[in-house]
């Protein structure tokens, strides 16, 4: 072998260099006996890393981590809890894994009980801005449609119309946070402008307006099995089904402020609708502000 010193070629068993005598490096060093041997360190066990994991992301989950920390705190606990078992006294950290185990645990039902409010109101906003887009959506499909029609808006049929001439899809009709079912429309037209040209309307009147005509009071009423898109009712176009009836109070629906209808939850837990104007844009109202909408051209 090669000393590393000197780099001079010894022979195999050497214990040390023939030429400048130092150890050599793979040499097994035999113990001189009566001379003092050093002494060898004693190592305790090792604390275990799973369980240092497992208390520190626990404790991230404490302060607001739990959704993405949670689960792996408790994996990682019970890992780290298994191989300590299992190690024969050369792992410790059990207080580390039962800590981090235990507090998402705890903490669970309790983030839960919290958060599950703020869920159910991001949920209804959610379904608030839908049904709004809704809104936009025909508004702008109206524009389309009076603009091949001299300005006139129509004075029946207008959910039908906008189908046909400006592409709609029944869906648009539909807000999610209804009963309503395709073949049905969540909104009508102001019936106090049908008839009128939409740009001799003031822009902060309104067009369209959320409502629920037909059920508000009671169950739907006047079934129908024949209408121009009753294709819609289903995809095979059975109108006979009877859980795809649509219903003439349902679709095509002209109105006033008495037919509104307070659908959603605004800010402030205050009760609104959304509400489309002549000129196209479209906001939600709460319900202090609902008699201030203007209907008339007047």
């Amino acid at each position: 072998m090669y000393c590393s010193k000197c780099g001079v070629q010894n022979s195999d068993g050497s214990t040390h260099c023939v030429n400048c005598g130092s150890v050599l490096m793979n040499a097994v060093v035999q113990p001189v006996v009566g001379q003092a041997q050093p002494a060898v360190m004693q190592t305790g066990p090792k604390t275990s890393g799973v369980a240092i994991a497992s208390f520190v992301m626990g404790l991230l989950s404490f302060c607001g981590l739990w959704p993405i920390l949670g689960l792996p705190a408790i994996i990682c606990g019970i890992i780290a809890l298994v191989n300590i078992s299992k190690s024969n006294g050369q792992l410790k950290g059990t207080g580390f894994a039962v800590t981090g185990l235990v507090i998402p645990v705890v903490l669970g039902p309790m983030m839960l009980a919290i958060l599950m409010p703020a869920l159910s109101n991001v949920r209804h906003i959610a379904q608030r801005v839908v049904c709004g887009t809704n809104l936009k959506g025909l508004s702008t499909a109206m524009m389309v449609y009076t603009n091949d029609y001299d300005e006139m808006l129509p004075t029946e049929n207008w959910c039908d119309l906008l189908i046909e001439e400006a592409d709609v899809s029944p869906r648009s009709f539909i807000c999610e946070d209804s009963d309503a079912i395709e073949g049905e429309s969540c909104y009508a037209m102001n019936k106090h402008v049908a008839g009128k040209k939409l740009g001799d309307l003031p822009p902060d009147v309104v067009l369209f307006f959320e409502t629920d005509m037909g059920v508000g009071n009671g169950p739907r009423n006047a079934p129908i099995t024949i209408r121009r898109h009753y294709e819609f009712l289903n995809e095979f176009g059975n109108v006979y089904d009877e859980d795809a009836f649509v219903y003439k109070d349902r679709f095509n629906q002209f109105g006033g402020p008495e037919d509104l209808l307070l659908r959603h939850v605004g800010p402030g837990s205050q009760s609104g609708c959304n509400i489309a104007y002549a000129d196209g844009h479209v906001m939600f109202v709460k319900e202090e502000g609902i008699a201030e909408l203007r209907w008339t051209a007047e």
